[in-house]
């Protein structure tokens, strides 16, 4: 585009005489000339941008020498210097007005700093808990509105940030929509707006956007394949999980500490495995497990008092809901004596000075390699937390009464869920096999699918 010619002035309005589309600046923005004949920039900024206006001083125009004769560039300098000047000058009425004070990050500094003196003193898992936290509020603390006071925050914010969600997860997997993700980021940020309350009493604080939620079925084992799950761990012990040890005997297992398919490890994986059959465990509980939690209340009845829950929940009581629980936990307990933990002793756990989480992941590894000997053409990338759903699942099969009311209310609470969970989790894709197969048993086959034998 040919440039526009220019008339013979001191002062020209640069938005009047140059073409020049480098976004927003000041429509009051001239380039002047010196005696000397170098231009220099002029402008002055709106009332309601200028902060010596609101603090009653007198205004005078901003200036910038552009050490240019030529008025083309001198314009495209100017441009630069304004957008760059407008932007340092609403910063500081920003700041006086207190727009950066009392921003989400404040209040996750001060969230923060509690949250982790108490997770510390209970030392459940907080190495993970505080990566895990710090890797959310890194997601949130790259959006500009963590950075504005709170009551700024507006509801399109949020949309912005679920559809920022939504594509990150979208990129790894068409059909996910990171709805989980949402929820807990969702979760964490409601936290941090429930300190900034008292600060802004009567502040109506922007709803979320909806989140839809994404139910499938979780993987599981199923019964034929738990029994030879177990089949095989008692194989692999050389017969020892089933019999009744005494705690020397135990002890007394073959096992090498640098390798851990060992004898006594996999009479650990057993007893593992039929704690979770039996009580519906989590993972994390694994290692946390002392044989002073359990009780013989007699009738076949053992209870497991969890003295440290998920998410530091009150202490639950666990009950067996399968009669063998009884005899097992004796066998259990007469190799493991009358105190201490209860699942792979031998690791130091977190409190004693041991590395997190080595319960577990010994656990899972043990778990994989039993699998890969038990389905050797299967690639299964079950872990621990699919073997809770398995032991929900098949109970739920077996006794389909505990998943109508007020039965499901009492199995919820004992497996420390919920009703609504069992039945989006498990239930309704039971409900959904029995209903195809009594459909497939009373429908009868067209006569031309049926396939006849040639001649």
């Amino acid at each position: 585009m040919p440039r526009k010619k220019l008339p013979d002035l001191k002062t020209l309005r640069v938005s009047e005489w140059f073409d020049i589309r480098a976004g927003d600046y000041s429509a009051k923005l001239v380039i002047k000339l010196r005696s000397n004949g170098i231009w220099y920039a002029e402008y002055l900024p709106a009332k309601e941008d200028d902060l010596r206006y609101k603090q009653g001083e007198r205004r005078h125009a901003y200036r910038k020498s552009l050490d240019t004769k030529d008025p083309y560039e001198a314009a495209k300098l100017a441009v630069e210097w304004n957008q760059k000047h407008r932007r340092e000058l609403l910063l500081k009425k920003d700041e006086h007005e207190g727009k950066y004070q009392q921003t989400l990050e404040d209040y996750w500094n001060t969230w923060f700093s509690k949250e982790s003196d108490a997770k510390a003193l209970e030392n459940i898992q907080y190495p993970k808990w505080k990566r895990d936290v710090l890797q959310k509020w890194e997601s949130i603390s790259k959006q500009q509105w963590a950075h504005i006071r709170v009551d700024l925050i507006t509801r399109s914010h949020y949309e912005e940030y679920f559809q920022i969600l939504q594509k990150q997860a979208s990129d790894k997997n068409p059909e996910w929509t990171g709805s989980e993700t949402k929820k807990q980021q969702k979760t964490l940020i409601n936290k941090l707006l429930a300190l900034a309350e008292s600060d802004f009493v009567g502040h109506s604080f922007p709803s979320f956007p909806p989140i839809s939620t994404q139910y499938q079925q979780v993987k599981h084992l199923k019964k034929d394949d738990w029994e030879k799950l177990i089949k095989t761990v008692i194989e692999l012990s050389g017969g020892a999980a089933k019999e009744s040890l005494t705690e020397k005997q135990y002890q007394n297992l073959e096992f090498k500490s640098h390798n851990r398919e060992n004898q006594r490890n996999w009479v650990d994986l057993y007893d593992a495995l039929y704690l979770e059959w039996f009580f519906f465990l989590r993972s994390e509980n694994f290692p946390h497990l002392k044989i002073e939690w359990f009780k013989d209340i007699g009738d076949e009845t053992i209870v497991c008092r969890l003295e440290k829950t998920k998410g530091n929940r009150d202490i639950q009581e666990v009950e067996n809901y399968r009669p063998d629980a009884s005899k097992f936990w004796k066998r259990l307990s007469k190799r493991r004596g009358k105190e201490g933990y209860l699942v792979l002793p031998h690791i130091k756990r977190q409190e004693e000075g041991g590395p997190e989480a080595k319960v577990v992941r010994t656990l899972n590894f043990l778990l994989k390699s039993a699998l890969e000997k038990s389905f050797p053409n299967v690639d299964s990338e079950l872990t621990w937390t699919n073997l809770r759903h398995t032991a929900l699942r098949l109970t739920l099969e077996e006794m389909p009464e505990l998943g109508i009311p007020p039965l499901i209310n009492d199995f919820a609470a004992n497996a420390g869920t919920s009703p609504k969970m069992l039945h989006e989790t498990y239930l309704k894709y039971i409900q959904q096999g029995v209903t195809s197969k009594r459909a497939r048993a009373k429908l009868k086959p067209s006569e031309w699918s049926l396939i006849r034998k040639s001649r």
